[in-house]
C-alpha cells in the first residue's frame, strides 16, 4: 500500500468496513475504506499516533479504535466513526512480570448449584 512502508499492525472495523494499519516507522495510523463487496479500497488520510505504533484493535461496543505505541509507552485512542483522536492515555511500563506458582492459584469450578469445588 502506497505510503504504508512499515505495517505492523491491522484491525478490521466492520461498522463502517475500514481496516486500520498502524505505521511503525512514521508513528501514524492510516484507514482503508473497502467498498460493500471488498473489491476496492481507498487509503484515508493518515492520523498521528505515539512513537512507534505496534498494535492495534477494534471495540465494537464503544466504536473506538485503540493504537498501542510501543515507543510512546502510551495507548491513542480514536473515535472509528468520526476518524478523529479521542486521547493518548500514558502507560506504565512494567520491567518484569513474575509469574504466580502454580500451587498458589485457586480457579473456582461450579460443579452444580449446590457446591463448588477449587482445583
Amino acid at each position: 500500500i502506497a505510503g504504508i512502508d512499515s505495517a505492523n499492525g491491522l484491525a478490521y472495523d466492520p461498522a463502517h468496513n475500514l481496516i486500520w494499519v498502524t505505521n511503525y516507522q512514521t508513528d501514524q495510523v492510516t484507514p482503508i475504506q473497502a467498498n460493500a463487496d471488498a473489491t476496492g479500497f481507498s487509503v484515508l488520510p493518515s492520523l498521528a499516533v505515539g512513537d512507534g505504533p505496534w498494535g492495534v484493535a477494534y471495540d465494537p461496543i464503544h466504536d473506538l479504535i485503540y493504537v498501542a505505541n510501543n515507543l510512546g509507552n502510551s495507548v491513542t485512542v480514536i473515535n472509528a466513526a468520526s476518524r478523529a483522536t479521542c486521547s493518548r492515555c500514558r502507560v506504565r511500563r512494567q520491567r518484569s512480570i513474575e509469574p504466580l506458582p502454580v500451587s498458589s492459584v485457586q480457579i473456582p469450578v461450579r460443579m452444580s448449584p449446590k457446591r463448588s469445588v477449587t482445583r
